[in-house]
């Protein structure tokens, strides 16, 4: 499993590094067993460490465990926020990456549609997601 993962994982990777100048998808998406985690293509790395996918872009370090990960796919726009967090008429609380908050806002839609580019973290109904924002 883990060496048709690198080899699935090493074609993605040459086959996005190629095209990276004009590539019309910047966010790659990892989907788990427990939901989706959609990071920005700028400055991705992607490398396997023992039992662990990690994924590193400007934002940050992402681990994966290899056995919970079922799929990864490239899309135009931030996805998996609804299936992470799940009550979209609950309200979130929206943090910078240094930590200082950003406000509250009724649901997921209103804060990504309130921000600004840049990279985030919400938290709402006991889960905690970082996103980008274009």
């Amino acid at each position: 499993m883990k060496k048709l993962l690198t080899t699935l994982i090493a074609a993605l990777l040459i086959g996005f590094h190629a095209n990276a100048a004009s590539y019309e998808f910047p966010y790659l998406t990892f989907v788990t067993n427990s939901g989706e985690t959609t990071l920005s293509v700028e400055a991705l790395t992607i490398s396997i460490s023992e039992s662990n996918l990690i994924v590193t872009n400007e934002s940050g370090t992402q681990t994966f465990a290899l056995q919970d990960l079922t799929k990864m796919y490239f899309s135009s726009s931030i996805t998996g926020v609804n299936s992470v967090i799940t009550q979209e008429d609950g309200e979130v609380e929206v943090f910078a990456l240094n930590g200082v908050s950003m406000g509250k806002y009724a649901n997921t839609n209103t804060a990504i549609e309130a921000l600004k580019s840049g990279v985030y973290v919400l938290k709402a109904n006991g889960k905690t997601i970082k996103i980008a924002v274009k």
